[in-house]
């Protein structure tokens, strides 16, 4: 559940670029600046801001330009690495507030993190954008449990255990600890249910497709 800001890119290998950008907390009042990558023959132009995070991206190497709008170039990679993703978040990985005053949070919005402890935890709301099982097309997982809450609206938790996909509807004032690869929806339409999410200061995500966990 992030949105990375790019600092810093490192790594290669002979046959695809396994590339790793470090990202940093972005001012709030930053603009968005794109940052060209340029691995072997292959130019990837990076541009996102957000949260705390290190993202690994095997790249293949093609002689070839890859714009933000182009289509991605073909591949000798393997599907299965081709659609996953790793993520680290590191702290600290939420913005800046003021103590001992309430805080403002924007409607419509995927995910955006609240506020936190360095090195112990932070807060988000979480507003899926999907309105039905069948618009997930991934899940994550993270290497720590992560806690939802339904704060408003109606927002269907996606999970899968032991091969098994299952939706388990929230409810308010019942927390679910959540530690298997999930995705959610909101069943009466995009952003219209909200919930409160708990999680690590520190941590990583993978993202596959359903099929693959």
């Amino acid at each position: 559940m992030l949105i990375p800001a790019v600092s810093v890119v490192r790594g290669m290998v002979a046959t695809a670029a396994v590339v790793t950008v470090v990202v940093g907390r972005a001012d709030p009042n930053s603009v968005v600046v794109p940052v060209v990558l340029t691995v072997s023959r292959t130019e990837i132009e990076v541009a996102a801001t957000g949260s705390t995070a290190t993202v690994t991206v095997v790249v293949p190497i093609v002689p070839a330009l890859v714009a933000a709008d182009s289509p991605s170039p073909s591949s000798s990679l393997p599907a299965s690495e081709e659609s996953m993703r790793f993520v680290r978040t590191d702290p600290p990985s939420f913005p800046e507030v003021s103590m001992n005053e309430l805080l403002s949070v924007a409607e419509g919005q995927r995910w955006q993190v609240a506020c936190g402890d360095s090195e112990h935890w932070r807060v988000g709301f979480y507003s899926p954008t999907d309105a039905s099982r069948s618009d997930i097309v991934e899940l994550e997982s993270h290497d720590c449990p992560e806690l939802f809450v339904l704060v408003s609206g109606a927002l269907t938790l996606v999970v899968k255990e032991r091969g098994q996909v299952k939706e388990i509807a929230l409810e308010p004032m019942k927390p679910i600890l959540v530690t298997a690869p999930h995705n959610g929806y909101c069943p009466k339409g995009p952003c219209s249910g909200v919930a409160l999410v708990v999680e690590r200061d520190r941590f990583s995500t993978e993202y596959r497709k359903v099929e693959e966990w």
